[in-house]
């Protein structure tokens, strides 16, 4: 009969719809899935107030322990700089006994050696010890010459140190090693007396030519002073009548 849709077309039909209807849903949970998928990889993973707290002390207590630390070095170093400038004091007034129009040198031994006692690498303590000695007598020589070289075993560059080396051993009559000796300590530090002592010992010799170019060195620095003193100067007796020297020191 014609109208009618026969029982096998409509069976047709139902099935083609069907699958279209799958079709339709799968796709559409895909759909879904890729976007939910892109959705979530783009957030940032949720942190709870507890981790946020925990973080926050956690950089407090770090913040303090270095905070601590750098108070803690701040004393020692602080605690280190007064011990140094109480023994820098106590040196201070040794140096200026020895200096002294009457020198003590015994006084200033004793000064010395309470600082060693305190701390035995104060170098320049042994410097001072070692040529108060050797200015006391010839028997404190030996003992003398042993603390000045201990103190340049201590601290090698010490300018001071190498000048009163040089002057110990100027002192003695070692002039040629005293040369040596000085001229090391013009290495280090340009000191006037480390010039004056290279001239005296070349005054002694006559050598008029070699005394008037050191003693210049220690004229430019203070003029009055050591014209002033080579006057009354016998290291040169032997070459006072030169030329030379007559000019340099006029």
């Amino acid at each position: 009969m014609q109208g009618k849709i026969s029982m096998k077309t409509k069976i047709v039909i139902f099935i083609v719809v069907a699958i279209v209807s799958i079709v339709s849903i799968a796709y559409d949970n895909k759909a879904h899935l890729k976007s939910y998928i892109t959705s979530n990889s783009k957030k940032e993973p949720v942190v709870g107030k507890s981790t946020l707290v925990s973080n926050a002390n956690e950089k407090q207590i770090a913040a303090a322990k270095v905070k601590e630390q750098e108070e803690k070095d701040a004393a020692e170093k602080q605690k280190q700089k007064d011990w140094e400038d109480a023994l820098n004091a106590e040196w201070q007034t040794g140096y200026d006994v020895y200096n002294q129009e009457k020198s003590n040198k015994a006084e200033c031994i004793k000064i010395m050696n309470d600082i060693i006692a305190k701390d035995d690498k104060y170098y320049k303590a042994y410097t001072l010890k070692g040529i108060a000695q050797c200015y006391t007598s010839s028997a404190h020589y030996a003992e003398g010459m042993k603390n000045l070289n201990k103190a340049l075993e201590l601290k090698p560059d010490y300018g001071y140190g190498r000048y009163n080396k040089a002057l110990a051993l100027e002192l003695y009559g070692k002039y040629t090693e005293a040369i040596e000796v000085y001229k090391s300590a013009l290495e280090v530090e340009k000191y006037i007396w480390s010039y004056y002592g290279i001239a005296s010992i070349y005054g002694r010799y006559g050598d008029s030519k070699n005394c008037v170019y050191y003693l210049n060195f220690a004229i430019a620095q203070e003029a009055n002073t050591i014209k002033s003193l080579v006057k009354e100067e016998h290291d040169f007796d032997n070459v006072r009548k030169s030329k030379e020297f007559i000019e340099a020191t006029k």
